[in-house]
């Protein structure tokens, strides 16, 4: 490991550790956090700049390569917290986080994103779950209409097994905010089946086509190839078992 290898090493650290702690922030204040680090990469920068005699007859100036790692960590960590204020201020501003902090029925027009994957069971359960990500465009619920533009979890039944990935749906439920942390800004719980709006853009039926292809393919093989060998060639891990 070099020393630039090495470097990366406390910018990740603190970078993971403070998006941690900043996530329960409102986005302003989170906001301004990153001033502090963003000031401290600009002080340090300017110790690098030093003339080298400046240096020289000051002892006690950081040295280089010290100055170096502190303005690399400060700035890498400054642009992770902007960029969490951003996801921050997307999820508590708009229609969308209105209607998921109070838990309204809504209903949905959104693009799917990700294949459904199944939902582990509890014993009350009376039907299987699915999950699937989807992009919404529009929103409208409590008599309020609007554009949208954030990810979604869909918590759906089985006739959501038959959505593809690039479809434009409509669906009804109830929308619950999601917790800090998570990469979608919403949760869609709904029992009732998708309402297929348009098919997916030219891109997304070659690539579906080459996925249902592949998975033909390995259908009589053993599980382990039903599941390995679509995830590796396509990125599509939906026939994995948990284990």
């Amino acid at each position: 490991m070099n020393g630039r290898d090495i470097r990366l090493v406390p910018a990740a650290v603190l970078a993971w550790a403070t998006t941690w702690l900043v996530l329960a922030l409102d986005a302003n204040i989170t906001l301004l956090v990153a001033v502090l680090p963003l000031a401290g990469a600009v002080v340090a920068w300017r110790r690098m700049r030093q003339p080298p005699r400046f240096r020289a007859r000051h002892r006690s100036v950081v040295p280089w390569n010290v100055a170096a790692t502190v303005a690399f960590t400060l700035a890498v960590l400054s642009a992770v917290i902007i960029a969490t204020a951003g996801h921050q201020h997307a999820r508590a501003h708009g229609l969308l986080g209105a209607l998921s902090d109070h838990g309204a029925v809504v209903t949905l027009t959104a693009m799917v994103r990700s294949d459904p994957l199944p939902v582990a069971t509890t014993r009350w359960d009376t039907a299987p779950r699915y999950r699937l990500i989807v992009d919404a465009i529009r929103v409208s619920g409590r008599g309020q209409h609007g554009s949208s533009a954030a990810p979604v979890l869909v918590l759906g039944n089985t006739t959501w097994t038959e959505v593809a990935v690039g479809q434009q749906v409509r669906a009804t439920g109830r929308l619950t905010a999601a917790q800090p942390g998570q990469d979608v800004h919403a949760v869609l719980s709904t029992h009732r089946p998708p309402d297929i709006r348009a098919p997916p853009p030219a891109h997304h039926q070659v690539a579906n086509a080459m996925r249902g292809g592949l998975l033909s393919a390995v259908q009589g093989r053993s599980g382990q190839a039903r599941g390995l060998v679509p995830g590796i060639a396509v990125g599509d891990d939906s026939q994995l078992p948990p284990d």
